[in-house]
This record gives structure tokens, sequence and C-alpha cells, in this order.
């Protein structure tokens, strides 16, 4: 029945806490290459002795949100959870996505696809020159004056585009 959806009650998310600690670590090493980390079963199996679908589930995670379908999971709702609460955890998914994967054996499995970065600040910076040169001959008596910050050059756009 790998069809069957189940409602999820959070009934493993105090177990997922206990190891946050650990898949944080494993999260961080996981940019390097696999990490693999050996879970108590009887910690899952107390809770719900679930035969029928069992325990094994693959989670993918980018921005805090899930990328693939875990409605058949037990487990996978409750970490999704648990990470996202975790600041950790999000600051580590903004510039990659994790792969959570656990085996019928509870070895939990996680990898790390790191994305590039340098596309999106590259497309940000010829913008922000691209407004700048815009801007400077409205500011001819301060030409040889740069913003200090990023903030008050937004600022400069913000009243630029509102005005025009």
């Amino acid at each position: 029945m790998a069809g069957r959806i189940i409602i999820n009650d959070g009934k493993y998310v105090h177990v997922w806490r206990k190891y946050r600690p650990a898949i944080l670590s494993l999260m961080v090493a996981s940019s390097n290459e696999e990490q693999t980390y050996k879970l108590s079963n009887h910690e899952f199996m107390d809770i719900s002795p679930n035969k029928v679908s069992g325990y094994a589930f693959l989670l993918r995670v980018h921005k805090g949100r899930v990328i693939n379908d875990i409605k058949t999971s037990l487990l996978a709702p409750d970490l999704l959870y648990v990470l996202k609460n975790s600041g950790k955890a999000l600051e580590l998914s903004e510039t990659a996505i994790y792969e959570f994967e656990m085996e019928k054996n509870f070895t939990l499995h996680i990898r790390c696809e790191q994305l590039e970065p340098e596309e999106d600040t590259e497309n940000e910076s010829a913008e922000s020159d691209k407004d700048e040169s815009e801007t400077e001959p409205k500011d001819e008596g301060k030409s040889d004056q740069k913003p200090d910050s990023d903030t008050e050059s937004s600022e400069v756009k913000t009243d630029s585009s509102e005005n025009g």
C-alpha cells in the first residue's frame, strides 16, 4: 500500500529533537561527502511498531521547504518540522539542497548538493551597477561619493522608482 496517505500527529518529533545536534553536525560535514548515522530502532518502533509502510523515507529540503513528496512517510514530516525550527538547519538549507534518506535498518544518510551562489550574486551586482549608473547624473555634485552601504543605495533606487 505504497500510495496510502498517512496522517501525521507529530509523535516522532521528540526523537528527532534528540538527534538534532548530531544531524546538524552531519549536515555541515555533508558538504564534503555523504554522511551516515545509525539511529536506535527501538526509539521509533516503541512509538509505532508499523510494519506495513516501514520507516524508510527520502526527504529533500531546500530553503527550509520540502521539495519531494513525503505524504506516505511516518517519520519525514516530523524530521522536517524539527529542521524548520532550527536556525542552523534553515541557514544551511539556504544555499544547498539537503537529502535525508532513512533505510529500513534505521541508517540515516545525509547528502548535500551545494548550489552556485555566484549566479544570483552576479545578476544582483550587474543590476546594482546598472541602477547606480542611472542615478549618477542626478547626483552630479556628489559624483565622487559612493553610498556607505547597500541600504543607502537601495533607498536611492526606491525613491527614484517611486517618483518615475
